[in-house]
């Protein structure tokens, strides 16, 4: 038992060190992606679809990945949360299955928060693919205007 116990401490302490540096790196991804100024709402699960894309189980809810505008989160818990409408900001999100919400993924459980950079390369998928549907829209309606 004594083995497992110091396994299971060393195993918490690199599980610490890393999840501490977790808030930066979706910090990071967030200002990349805020920069892109995409400016759409894009969720990896299809509401009221038979599709199920890939999603987080944490705590028995289900957890979708997305991206959309979300409060602002402090980055450091000295800060007041900000909860005015100028405060929302583009950045990643997850939908909660349970109670139908969406929030900040840095408001996220831990867990949760580490299994969905798994998914950030699926989501930009999405974002590509919406973003090429909508431009294609647009050049159909331009095209439409010149024949009208």
């Amino acid at each position: 038992m004594v083995d497992t116990i110091a396994e299971l401490a060393s195993l918490s302490k690199t599980l610490n060190k890393k999840s501490d540096n977790l808030n930066a790196t979706i910090r990071s991804i967030n200002k990349k992606l805020e920069a892109l100024n995409f400016g759409m709402n894009v969720t990896l699960k299809a509401r009221g679809s038979s599709i199920q894309p890939p999603m987080i189980e944490y705590d028995g809810t289900d957890y979708w990945l997305t991206y959309g505008k979300y409060r602002s989160v402090p980055e450091n818990e000295d800060e007041p949360i900000s909860y005015g409408p100028d405060q929302d900001e583009w950045q990643l999100g997850i939908y909660i299955d349970r109670n139908g919400i969406e929030v900040a993924l840095l408001r996220a459980p831990r867990e949760v928060r580490i299994r969905a950079l798994d998914l950030i390369p699926d989501l930009l998928e999405v974002m590509k693919a919406k973003a090429e549907d909508l431009i294609g829209s647009i050049d159909r309606a331009e095209k439409l205007a010149e024949n009208l």
